[in-house]
């Protein structure tokens, strides 16, 4: 279960946390702490020279840290924002000249990097909204998801085995083809293409009986499977998982299909679920 974060995290205005981290400076230059220490006293390396420890463990709490964090942030959506506009004139621009047929492939290349910056600054304008206190279920209500989705996104969520961020690098290349190729070959019948995918347990649960009793509650449900539906696979790294989300279309609604994989790129979970679940 993935469960909101509270309680801990440091929220509160931008401008107290500029504030705060602008006073944390200014006592620092005060007392010259950038020079180097005299007397013998343990210094700390720093990017910009040498800092005493105790002004290292002034400047790494949380709270100067959150302050300083949020100004990078800033900075870098400012520089983000500078790059799409730039590339979105350029993409206007060349849409209103009369196209030969090669330069319709270098309006695809311009605008599938007015689509990578977009969702980049996308990605640092959630982090500042929750920096500035908003919940997932606000930010996921604007974005037209539940905040499990935003969530499952856009979150950094804590592994309670290590405390430590997890990853959530997606690092199964293939496993949007991979999924839809395992789906079509479970929804058409045809088990003996599937089932060198899933590992032993759903191998020893997923019988042809428990699949045809699975179909026929989904067909009681939305009626006749007609197809694929026209979203793209939503993958993302759950846990240890990497998760693939496939729409669906029936002739009485929608619905998708849920592919975990394994560490071992295995099949570890497959489900038709209704695309209101998170």
């Amino acid at each position: 279960l993935l469960i909101e974060q509270s309680g801990s995290e440091q929220r509160g205005p931008p401008d107290a946390r500029i504030s705060s981290a602008a006073s944390v400076w200014r006592d620092v230059s005060r007392r010259s702490l950038l020079a180097e220490a005299r007397g013998g006293k343990e210094r700390a390396r720093c990017p910009f020279g040498f800092l005493n420890t105790g002004v290292k463990a002034a400047l790494t709490s949380t709270s100067v840290k959150v302050a300083f964090t949020f100004m990078d942030s800033v900075r870098s959506l400012a520089a983000l924002t500078s790059r799409l506009e730039a590339q979105v004139s350029a993409l206007t621009h060349n849409t209103r000249s009369p196209l030969a047929a090669p330069d319709y492939l270098d309006l695809v290349r311009r605008a599938q990097d007015v689509d990578d910056l977009a969702q980049q600054a996308l990605r640092l304008c959630v982090e500042q909204s929750r920096d500035a206190g908003h919940t997932w279920q606000e930010i996921g209500d604007l974005l037209g998801v539940t905040r499990q989705a935003a969530f499952q996104r856009f979150g950094k969520p804590i592994d309670p085995r290590t405390g430590e961020p997890m990853d959530k690098t997606v690092r199964m290349t293939d496993a949007a083809g991979r999924a839809i190729h395992i789906a079509a070959a479970v929804l058409d019948g045809r088990m003996e293409e599937a089932r060198p995918f899933f590992n032993e347990e759903v191998l020893t649960a997923f019988t042809d009986e428990v699949r045809g009793d699975s179909l026929a509650t989904v067909a009681g449900l939305v009626g006749a499977f007609e197809g694929f539906g026209d979203g793209e696979p939503f993958v993302r790294r759950i846990g240890d998982h990497t998760v693939v989300d496939i729409p669906l279309r029936y002739e009485a609604g929608e619905m998708k299909a849920r592919i975990a994989f394994d560490t071992d790129e295995k099949v570890a979970g497959l489900f038709i679920l209704p695309t209101e679940i998170p």
